[in-house]
């Protein structure tokens, strides 16, 4: 029992120390060099030429470098969106175009919840809840001040603790980089995987009992696996 807690243990400090280039907006372009870091924008055009993704841009049809940009939301839960009944979960939003008053307004299954501050703490989650959050910038932009976030939808899920199980999904290697393999997978079981804001990147990749992970960018992402009975598990891992 010592080995397997020391194992555990330097596991969850690997992955808290784990380096990997950012892509906020889940588009594959890291932030580095994404047009629009924090709109989704995997063709990256820029129509003007002026370093401003048109999705984000505020007049496409002028160049200005390092102009205005649009309002932009993007919102990730901690711990995460696949968590047991009765987890506290902190949601956050990243913005851009803010300005210097902006104003949220969050809302759980469209209606409107919290208050208006860049955070929501909520303990009564269900499954199936859908958390959003709405932005209105004072900046002054051709197309609006408005923004809309990301959708992040609840899953309650029932993890097994029992080592002993010989059914207990197993997955592996983790880290891994272009492949990782699901042990004790039952039929016709579904898979999506997450990334750590909570956007499903993936869906039924399934080729046997292996997954191709080769086009993720690196990072933590969640696996999520949901049998013929609709019972979700979960497991996180880390793309290298």
């Amino acid at each position: 029992m010592k080995t397997k807690i020391t194992f555990f243990m330097l596991f969850l400090l690997a992955a808290n120390s784990f380096s990997y280039a950012q892509d906020t907006d889940g588009d594959g372009i890291v932030d580095t060099i994404d047009n629009c870091r924090l709109t989704y924008n995997p063709d990256q055009a820029d129509l003007d030429s002026d370093g401003i993704g048109d999705a984000c841009d505020c007049d496409m049809s002028t160049a200005n470098p390092g102009g205005q940009r649009k309002p932009a939301i993007i919102i990730s839960a901690s711990p995460s969106t696949i968590i047991a009944a009765g987890t506290s979960v902190t949601f956050s939003t990243t913005i851009d175009a803010g300005g210097t008053s902006p104003i949220f307004q969050w809302k759980k299954n469209g209606n409107n919840v919290g208050t208006n501050l860049p955070t929501y703490i909520d303990n009564t989650l269900m499954n199936g809840d859908i958390i959003s959050c709405s932005l209105t910038s004072d900046v002054i932009c051709i197309t609006g001040n408005a923004a809309t976030s990301n959708y992040l939808t609840i899953s309650i899920t029932t993890l097994s603790t029992s080592e002993n199980s010989a059914d207990k999904i197993q997955l592996f290697p983790n880290p891994a980089k272009d492949f990782i393999q699901i042990k004790n997978l039952k039929n016709n079981s579904k898979i999506s995987i997450y990334n750590y804001s909570g956007r499903r990147v993936n869906t039924n990749l399934l080729n046997g009992n292996r997954i191709n992970i080769s086009t993720l960018p690196k990072g933590i992402y969640i696996l999520e696996i949901m049998d013929q009975t609709g019972k979700p598990q979960s497991m996180k891992f880390i793309k290298n």
